[in-house]
C-alpha cells in the first residue's frame, strides 16, 4: 500500500511499514501545511452550509453576516433596510426644547407653560408625531409649513390636549392636526 493523503488538504498520511527514513519529513511537510493553514498563511475555505454556535443553527445570509463584519456596536437600519412584520418601537421624548427634531424620537410631547415659538430642525424624509398640551392656552408660533387640513392651508385651532404630526419633503415642512385627545 503506497502513502495516502487527506481529502480536503491532501496532507500525506505515510503507509505504515514501507516508509523508512521518509516519514519524518512526510510529518515535517504536514505540520508546516497545518501551520499556514491556522496562521493564515494559506486561505481556507471551510464549508459552512450549516453553521451552530452553541448549538444553534445560524440562519444568517452570507449578506447578513457581511454587514455585521466588525460590528460592535447597535446595528441601525439605513433607507435601504426592509423589514416584513417586524415591531418597531420608539421612545416617547419628552420635548424641553422648541426644535422639532428627528433625532429626538418620532413620538415627542410637550405641555406649554409660555408662549412658544417651535422651529424646524427636520431634513427630508424626517418625521414626527407631536402631542401637545395647553395649546389653548398659550400663543403658539409655528415654523414655515404648508398644514394639510380639509379646510386647506391653515394651522389648527388648539384645545388643552392636541396631537400633530409634521414631516419634511424635499424641504418643505408639513403639518397635520389629528385631533384632540383626552
Amino acid at each position: 500500500m503506497a502513502d495516502t493523503t487527506t481529502t480536503t488538504y491532501g496532507l500525506t498520511k505515510p503507509e505504515v511499514g514501507a516508509s523508512d527514513d521518509t516519514w519524518g519529513t512526510k510529518l515535517n511537510t504536514d505540520l508546516d501545511l497545518l501551520d499556514d493553514l491556522l496562521d493564515g498563511t494559506t486561505a481556507i475555505a471551510p464549508n459552512l452550509s450549516t453553521l451552530k454556535i452553541a448549538g444553534t443553527v445560524v440562519t444568517s445570509t452570507a449578506t447578513e453576516l457581511n454587514l455585521l463584519d466588525g460590528v460592535t456596536a447597535l446595528v441601525t437600519a439605513t433607507s435601504t433596510d426592509t423589514f416584513t412584520n417586524k415591531t418597531i418601537r420608539d421612545t416617547v421624548y419628552a420635548l424641553s426644547g422648541v426644535a422639532f427634531d428627528a433625532t429626538n424620537g418620532a413620538v415627542q410631547t410637550k405641555t406649554l407653560s409660555a408662549n412658544t415659538t417651535f422651529t424646524d430642525s427636520l431634513s427630508s424624509g424626517d418625521a414626527i408625531v407631536l402631542q401637545l398640551e395647553a395649546g389653548a392656552s398659550y400663543t403658539v408660533t409655528w415654523p414655515t409649513m404648508t398644514w394639510v387640513t380639509s379646510g386647506g392651508n391653515v394651522a389648527p385651532t388648539l384645545t388643552a390636549k392636541d396631537t400633530l404630526v409634521f414631516w419634511k419633503v424635499s424641504s418643505v415642512l408639513y403639518g397635520a392636526y389629528t385631533g384632540s385627545y383626552v
